[in-house]
């Protein structure tokens, strides 16, 4: 499925009677998920137990000396190989607010380094993977050369490994980059400079393969693949108005606080239960989806957006937008 083949405009008249789809949460995934399953015509009910959309991704509002601020808790870059995540955007309309740069170039400030040598840059450029990030390599100025070329190994040693190996999630990947060369130095001025950014942890509190999908998808796939986008209006703006703004114009019912408990299912109906003493939400039959980012949350950094891989199969019946970050 590929993104030309999810309009991104709802088909109206295209709901065929007594198919509909209850989705079990308002955040990236869920979202997505009830906006591409109402696309595909079917009735949607979408719950969410906060009184927002976004999930993780959201903002709030706090009183200054300058006035009320708006201030965001979720990831503010996304990078181009995450193509779940800019099918969201455009889906809701906002990928004007969240644009990505022309070409990966990144400067890199030690507050600690010596005169002259404390401001260094990554930048790509047009040459083929792993020559686009050489030449900002040679000249990081971060690293001895020594520890630059010991780099350069591991990486290409990083790039023959199979992230869906489950054997690489019981290695960590410090002690990997250790046995390979890396230097502390190194590990504090590049990997966890990418790693902390892209994963929200540092490299002794990654698993290898978790590490490998993200540098191999954002560094190693293609050129262009680690520019990266930024949000120029709130989170929430992106993830609850504009959000929202887009369910209801594809006739999606959203119901916020609205906790579901429990799925259950009868011959006739699907239904999710609220808490005691709350309302139903079963209504005639039905088909019921609950769907998480990816396979489990070690899957999600890189592209915290794509719900569409999940441990059971969730929303396989919809259409599934593409994504290079699997």
């Amino acid at each position: 499925m590929t993104h030309s083949t999810l309009d991104p405009a709802p088909a109206a008249g295209r709901r065929p009677a007594g198919r509909s789809a209850l989705v079990i949460g308002g955040g990236l995934a869920g979202t997505t998920a009830a906006l591409a399953l109402a696309d595909a015509g079917l009735r949607v009910t979408l719950v969410e137990g906060r009184p927002r959309l976004g999930g993780l991704a959201f903002s709030f509002h706090r009183s200054s000396p300058a006035g009320v601020l708006s201030v965001d808790n979720g990831q503010h870059v996304h990078l181009r190989c995450c193509t779940a995540y800019h099918w969201f955007l455009e889906r809701v309309g906002a990928a004007r607010l969240a644009p990505l740069q022309g070409r990966l170039d990144v400067p890199v400030l030690d507050a600690r380094g010596r005169s002259g040598r404390r401001l260094g840059r990554l930048r790509r450029t047009g040459l083929p993977v792993p020559l686009h990030l050489s030449a900002s390599l040679a000249t990081y100025p971060h690293l001895s050369l020594a520890e630059r070329a010991q780099v350069g190994r591991a990486a290409l040693a990083l790039g023959r490994l199979d992230p869906e190996d489950p054997a690489l999630d019981g290695v960590d990947f410090a002690g990997w980059l250790r046995r390979h060369g890396q230097s502390p130095r190194a590990v504090e001025a590049l990997w966890d400079l990418v790693g902390v950014a892209t994963l929200n942890a540092t490299a002794p509190n990654v698993s290898l393969g978790l590490a490998a999908m993200v540098f191999k998808t954002g560094l190693l796939s293609r050129p262009g693949a680690a520019d990266i986008g930024w949000a120029r209006a709130p989170l929430g703006e992106l993830h609850h108005t504009h959000a929202r703004r887009a369910l209801d114009a594809a006739g999606v019912t959203t119901e916020l606080r609205t906790r579901v408990t429990a799925v259950t299912r009868t011959p006739r109906a699907a239904g999710a239960r609220p808490p005691p003493g709350g309302r139903e939400r079963s209504r005639g039959p039905r088909r019921t989806f609950s769907c998480w980012p990816y396979r489990s949350a070690r899957r999600t950094p890189c592209c915290p957006t794509a719900p569409w891989r999940t441990p059971t199969g969730c929303c396989a019946s919809a259409p599934r937008p593409s994504s290079t970050c699997t």
